[in-house]
């Protein structure tokens, strides 16, 4: 027999009442399908990426993530973190996310793996790229974020953590191939110090 909740004293908004109702039992609220709540998640394709690099000598950019022919890129979420093998105990350098109107050319660089965070999504099409020799900078619109990190010598070091639309604003948005988002460090003194940066982004048609 299927559990049948107790009745409910009803009262209108003068005071008047009680009039009891029944609650439907739970046999019926399973079988009506007008309050069935899907649960199905409705995101879209999300992406990471992540590397640890070791800079060249005075970096400038050492990180990208460049817009795409088929997508439209929107970037959420950005953290850097890093250590420096130069200073005693460590030091503080001033990082910067740029947003560039032509992407950079030249420097040496490897293409950072994105991976999908569900194994459905298709392909990613934005391209990151992280870099341990200076590229030829591309054409700048300006930085997003700035911040200073300790950058230490085997101690803790400062996480920089940057989210976008998160209080529905809106994310930093690639269009197309010429458009590219870096990391940069502005070519400080730094030799031979090892930055990690993971970025998360979607990518949507429209």
């Amino acid at each position: 027999m299927p559990y049948q909740s107790p009745d409910i004293n009803i009262y209108d908004g003068y005071g008047n009442g009680p009039s009891a109702v029944k609650s439907p039992s739970i046999a019926s609220l399973t079988t009506d399908t007008s309050l069935v709540v899907s649960l199905s998640p409705n995101h879209p394709a999300t992406y990471s990426a992540a590397a640890s690099i070791t800079v060249a000598n005075n970096p400038t950019d050492i990180f990208t993530i460049t817009g795409s022919v088929s997508q439209i890129i929107y970037i959420t979420k950005i953290e850097i973190s890093g250590q420096s093998d130069t200073g005693i105990g460590g030091n503080f350098e001033t990082i910067k996310v740029i947003k560039h109107s032509t992407a950079n050319t030249g420097g040496t660089s490897t293409v950072v793996i994105a991976v999908p965070h569900d194994s459905n999504n298709p392909a990613a099409t934005a391209t990151v790229l992280e870099y341990t020799a200076n590229p030829t900078i591309g054409a700048v619109i300006g930085p997003v974020r700035i911040g200073s990190a300790y950058l230490s010598n085997g101690s803790i070091s400062t996480i920089l953590l940057w989210h976008f639309a998160r209080q529905n604003d809106q994310s930093i948005i690639l269009r197309g191939t010429s458009q590219q988002l870096a990391v940069s460090l502005g070519g400080v003194s730094l030799n031979n110090g090892t930055i990690s940066i993971c970025i998360e982004w979607t990518e949507s048609v429209s």
